[in-house]
């Protein structure tokens, strides 16, 4: 059991991040469209990617963290076979390998291809890239995504990346690697109705199905869904999960590109949501704005349960979009998007956060991550060098990871002058175990026995002092007031995980204590 002590100026509250810039370069252009992963054998490993401009046209740099995202070192990922990379996303297998996949092209009407880039070492480096798919100027590979199954299924470890291909009927297509993205099988269409598709989401549910939810460009407007039982093989007849009321794309205050895309997974744990599949996506809400809605299916995506809007906040003209969403190891649904409401006015945007720890039946308030409203300056990117057109202005998706309860965001931020930088969000309990600082004369002992919590506190001032305990996400468990120096706490059965002891007394002074429980 390690105990570690800590003082703060101000409580450790749960709702908090702290903001930090990951892209290093200094260049004004963009930045955008990012996605993070972290790695299952060392949760204090995550790795990001990113379109970046820094060269000022398309490329695709990585970001990597070995303290849970607090300080971050980052690169131009090299080795694609053409001259432009955007769309990149990411995946991790079970034994902590990062899988890159990008886009890489010669220009709209030209040679392009999907490549993907293995790192077996968190993100430090990549290795030369496998082709997915090579293709020439009569049709082109568009968002690209990709997918491992973490299962224990009999596909364990397979790879899967789906995208949409522009030319003959637009289909949404998936390629398999089974060898660690060595190589990659002959693209398979999934999709039954050709035209108006687009944004392809794959994840792998608990017993190994491939699930894949794409958008529906032309009308009726909805989110269209398919599966495959053999991986990647075959799949069935598309599924309408919903239908929706505003066409893909949609732009918000003129440049800003959204689309009503499936932000997907699936809960693969053995919790008590285990083999649950969940959507958030954007759509017209209350007041004629754009809103986050949230829709689930228990039965492998044969039934869909009602939307319901999670985003909150119901003000007239307040877009929220971007969604992206992630259910973590222990089963917590994530969800990130942008949001208007402290600037409606102005177009300002912030990210917000929300979760659910009961499958999606309730939802936690909406958390502000970014703690400065802004708005991209369109004339303070050269993006006209790149291509005629701004890129949808933040790109079309932000990124979002999460383990034991604790979210890992990431996204565009113009808090400098409207210049994109990539920010993320350190969840500011992991501050707490992480900065440590000077006890101030306190002393805070505690550990677990088996009548409770047993506390022994010598403050620098005797009097009454408030206790408070948290777990890992920051939720509060209880709290109580006592003047004992020693004493044990009934708190009742904790499992195993990270604890935080607030305690508060004397004027504004305050003790932490982080307490393991294995």
């Amino acid at each position: 059991m390690v105990l570690l002590l800590f003082l703060l100026l101000s409580a450790p509250h749960p709702t908090q991040f702290n903001n930090i810039r990951v892209n290093s370069d200094s260049v004004n252009d963009h930045h955008n469209e990012e996605q993070i992963v972290v790695n299952p054998k060392d949760p204090s490993n995550l790795v990001a990617c990113w379109r970046d401009f820094r060269l000022g046209y398309r490329q695709v740099a990585v970001g990597y963290s070995f303290d849970r995202g607090l300080t971050w070192e980052d690169y131009l990922v090299e080795g694609s076979p053409f001259q432009w990379d955007s769309d990149p996303g990411l995946t991790t297998d079970t034994d902590g390998n990062v899988y890159l996949v990008v886009l890489s092209f010669e220009g709209i009407g030209d040679s392009n291809a999907l490549v993907v880039f293995k790192s077996s070492n968190g993100g430090r480096s990549f290795g030369a890239p496998t082709n997915v798919v090579l293709s020439g100027p009569t049709s082109f590979e568009d968002k690209e995504l990709i997918a491992c199954d973490r299962t224990t299924s009999e596909h364990r470890g397979n790879l899967y990346v789906v995208w949409r291909r522009l030319g003959f009927g637009s289909l949404i297509h998936c390629s398999t690697s089974k060898d660690g993205g060595k190589s990659w099988s002959m693209p398979v269409s999934i999709n039954d109705e050709t035209g108006g598709t687009q944004w392809p989401v794959p994840c792998v549910g608990k017993d190994g199905t491939l699930y894949t939810a794409w958008t529906r460009t032309s009308a009726p407007y909805g989110i269209r869904f398919d599966r495959s039982n053999d991986a990647g093989i075959n799949w069935g007849t598309d599924i309408t999960v919903v239908n929706t009321s505003v066409p893909s794309p949609v732009e918000v205050d003129g440049y800003i590109t959204t689309f009503s895309f499936p932000a997907m997974d699936a809960d693969i744990t053995n919790g008590p949501y285990g083999g649950n599949l969940y959507i958030a996506y954007m759509d017209q809400g209350v007041n004629e704005s754009l809103d986050i809605f949230f829709v689930r299916s228990s039965d492998g995506g044969d039934t869909w349960s009602t939307p319901v809007r999670i985003s909150g906040e119901d003000v007239p003209g307040n877009d929220q979009f971007h969604p992206w969403l992630t259910v973590d190891n222990t089963g917590i649904i994530h969800v990130v998007f942008y949001d208007q409401r402290n600037g409606v006015a102005e177009g300002l945007l912030d990210l917000y956060y929300t979760y659910s720890a009961d499958g999606g039946e309730t939802w936690s308030d909406q958390i502000r991550v970014s703690d400065v409203s802004s708005k991209p300056n369109l004339t303070a990117q050269t993006f006209i060098r790149a291509m005629p057109m701004p890129a949808g202005l933040i790109g079309e998706y932000v990124g979002l990871a999460a383990w034991n309860g604790v979210p890992f965001p990431i996204w565009t931020d113009c808090r400098e002058d409207g210049i994109q930088s990539i920010y993320f969000g350190y969840h500011i309990t992991d501050a707490i175990v992480e900065k440590q600082v000077a006890d101030a004369g306190h002393v805070l002992n505690a550990s677990f026995v088996s009548e409770g919590l047993r506390i022994h506190f010598a403050p620098a001032e005797i009097g009454t002092y408030h206790f408070a305990l948290y777990d890992a996400s920051g939720r509060a468990l209880g709290s109580i007031s006592q003047s004992s120096s020693d004493f044990v706490w009934k708190v009742g059965f904790l499992p195993k995980g990270v604890y935080f002891i607030q305690v508060r007394g004397q004027g504004s002074e305050q003790v932490v204590k982080a307490i393991k429980l294995r």
